[in-house]
Parts: structure tokens; C-alpha cells; sequence
């Protein structure tokens, strides 16, 4: 069986990322599925977003321009609701995709594990700068503490990459919140729908480069608890936020055995953000500051 298959970008000033991206999706290798539509919803972008997006002259590549910024959980609802396809992959406009079979695995997941929910393996890029090393040292320390944890699947669930069934994407509306990765993967869960996780299907990002950009990551991220819980309440999201305080401080307990002066370095930089959350706990809704740095990536 071959799924007709829709790719959703939602892109806020990613005129740098855009062109790449598509050219990335649309040079996919199409083997279990066939790509019938990529959208590409701009969100009030004010930069060349759009014109570089209608530019790449696929007929599959629909652009869609917002006229006032919206955020991102409005976006992905208007893309889902355009969608009409077996299945929807939902992808960062700044995404680095460097095989043309991540599509394919994705899709593949899916079908092997009757999966309404499939999310790939999303890695950073090399580092190439002090402040990237800390963030790099950061990022595996927490898939290592992931790989530790039994029931962690919901920490593997990045909103950068994912796939959705039509079971799951036509139901789902996505509330105003920055928890965009965690919120589908408890969605599905409590709905009975299987979750699979692909580690090979990997794509790349980049790490803020400024001390401004990883503390508007860092805070948004760390927000990501209170706001599921005033949307599912407290004993459904405690089943599914496994990796406790006692797990996280020996997880730093081995990073400072590996690299006690990085994981210094690392844990000075985590100590205002969540001194800021642990004193004024808010979501920031459904828009944020943007990390410019981590577009920076031509």
C-alpha cells in the first residue's frame, strides 16, 4: 500500500532556510507513500519567506500567507485542516535534512507499528562555538538520561519532525502553548493511539549561538510542564513526565564527572532561566521570541 502523504512547514521569517528545506522534502525518495502536497503556511513573515517558497515551482508546494502573526499552534491547525491525505508530517522550515529516506522511514515506522504518532531522531549540528559546546554537552546528557528512564517515550516526541495519521491530525486541535511536541504525544496516548519513534530517521538543527536566544529556548521549554497540566490536569501529565528531580541530579552528577568545567559552564547557564520559571510560571501562549541565531545557518 502507497499513503498519500502531505508535508506541513509552518515559517515565521525563514527566507534563509526555506528554499533549502523544500528542495530537501521534494527530493525524497518516495517509497511506501507518495508526496501529494507540501504547505508551506508563512506566518505574517516580513521577510522573503513566500516569494522563495512559490518560487521553487513544484505545483505540490502550496504557500499560504498569513496577514497578522498568528503562532504556531494556529498555523498547524489551518495546515491540518487543509490537509486531506493518509498522513501529515510536520517539519521546522529550519530543519537540516541530509538523506533523501527520512520520509520513507517515517512512513515505514508508521505502517510496522500501526502507529498514529511517529517521530524521527532530531540532532543537533556540530558545534562551532563554546557556547554551542555546553548546549551539545546538555543535549547528551539528556538523551542519555532519556535512554536510562523506562516509559520516557514522551521526551523523544520533538515537535520539529514528526508523522500523524489521519486518526490523530483531523482530531486534534493544538491549544495556544509552546508545548508543541509534548502536547500530540498525550493527545494520542490518552486516546488509546500507538506512539513509535524512529532513530534513523534523523534530521539536524542548530543550537543558539547567544546567551539571549538559549534563554528564551530554555524558558519556553521549561514552561512546557505547568501549561500541559492546566490543559489535562495534573495526574494525567505525571504519568507521562517520568524523568524525576532525583534522575535529573544524577544525570548531572555524571556530566560533571565527565566535564566538571563544561558542566560548570552549563549549569551557570541554566540558573536564571529556571530561577525565572521556578518564581513567574507562564506559558508564553501560542507566540514567543524567536532564537534568531539558530537560523543563522547558510
Amino acid at each position: 500500500m502507497k499513503y498519500a502523504l502531505t508535508v506541513c512547514i509552518p515559517a515565521y521569517n525563514e527566507a534563509q532556510n526555506i528554499g533549502r528545506v523544500l528542495h530537501a522534502v521534494l527530493g525524497q525518495e518516495q517509497s511506501g507513500y507518495e508526496l501529494t502536497r507540501v504547505i508551506v503556511y508563512s506566518d505574517a513573515s516580513v521577510d522573503a519567506t513566500s516569494t522563495i517558497a512559490r518560487a521553487i515551482g513544484d505545483k505540490r508546494v502550496e504557500v499560504v500567507e498569513g496577514s497578522v502573526r498568528s503562532g504556531k499552534a494556529a498555523v498547524i491547525n489551518h495546515m491540518f485542516s487543509m490537509a486531506q491525505t493518509d498522513a501529515v508530517v510536520l517539519l521546522d522550515a529550519d530543519s537540516i535534512i541530509t538523506s533523501n529516506q527520512v520520509l520513507s522511514k517515517l512512513v515505514r515506522c508508521m505502517h510496522e507499528h500501526n502507529a498514529s504518532l511517529v517521530s524521527g531522531s532530531c540532532k543537533p549540528l556540530p558545534a562551532r562555538s563554546f557556547m554551542q559546546r555546553l548546549l551539545v554537552l546538555g543535549v547528551e546528557a539528556w538523551q542519555e538520561l532519556i535512554s536510562r528512564t523506562p516509559n520516557s517515550d514522551m521526551y523523544r516526541c520533538g515537535g520539529q519532525f514528526v508523522l500523524m495519521r489521519k486518526d490523530l491530525y483531523a482530531h486534534i486541535t493544538y491549544p495556544k502553548t509552546s508545548a508543541d511536541d509534548v502536547y500530540p504525544y498525550i493527545v494520542a496516548k490518552e486516546r488509546g493511539l500507538n506512539y513509535a519513534y524512529d532513530v534513523t530517521a534523523e534530521i539536524y538543527y542548530k543550537l543558539p549561538t547567544t546567551y539571549r536566544d538559549f534563554f528564551r529556548q530554555q524558558t519556553r521549554f521549561l514552561n512546557a510542564d505547568a501549561s500541559m497540566e492546566a490543559i489535562f490536569g495534573t495526574d494525567v501529565v505525571q504519568k507521562y513526565y517520568t524523568i524525576g528531580v532525583i534522575d535529573k541530579l544524577k544525570g548531572v552528577a555524571r556530566i560533571f564527572l565527565k566535564h566538571p568545567a563544561l558542566a560548570m559552564c552549563y549549569a551557570l547557564m541554566l540558573i536564571f532561566p529556571k530561577l525565572l520559571v521556578a518564581l513567574f510560571k507562564h506559558d508564553t501562549g501560542g507566540l514567543w521570541a524567536i532564537a534568531e541565531s539558530t537560523k543563522e545557518i547558510l
